[in-house]
């Protein structure tokens, strides 16, 4: 129970706009730390005991850490949106902006972050973001439901400014 409040009202508020953070590996150790600091303070498991990270995580039942997956997740689900739809955004992530790169080492940047993630180029990674299709089919797949089975189709309230998915 205490680790379900943990994910619902911790991690929430954590990772708030994480879509748009551009990570370094300091701050993904950072992230790893503060995980296992709460699961630790949940456990009330004291750094005097010197339990190993994988003793505390069997304790709640977790087979390894899961902040940074989530993290990476939402980046790579929010590079897709921008990539989808035309905005400034799209123009800046393309970076088709005017103006030259100031001096010094370049600094990690969000782009960057996305193609570490997906493990393939910045092009193969445009190329299947705009295959939303192909995305939906392998979600639907993930969760056990056929293609045929299954359409998702988005009905926009006019009034309200909602989707729904029938």
């Amino acid at each position: 129970m205490k680790l379900r409040l943990t994910q619902c009202y911790i991690w929430s508020s954590l990772l708030y706009g994480c879509e748009t953070w551009s990570l370094t590996p300091t701050l993904e150790k950072k992230l790893r730390s503060f995980e296992m600091w709460t699961y630790r303070r949940l456990g009330r498991i004291s750094w005097k005991e010197k339990k190993t990270n994988k003793a505390v995580l069997n304790m709640f039942g977790l087979k390894s850490t899961s902040l940074m997956s989530t993290v990476r997740k939402r980046i790579t689900r929010y590079y897709g949106h921008i990539r989808r739809h035309n905005s400034i955004q799209k123009s800046l992530v393309e970076r088709m902006v005017e103006g030259t790169r100031g001096r010094g080492r370049k600094r990690t940047n969000w782009v960057d972050n996305v193609t570490r993630y997906a493990g393939i180029g910045i092009n193969d990674c445009a190329r299947k973001a705009m295959d939303r299709k192909r995305v939906a089919n392998r979600s639907l797949q993930r969760h056990g439901r056929h293609r045929t089975a299954v359409k998702v189709k988005v009905v926009w309230y006019m009034r309200r400014n909602y989707f729904f998915y029938l």
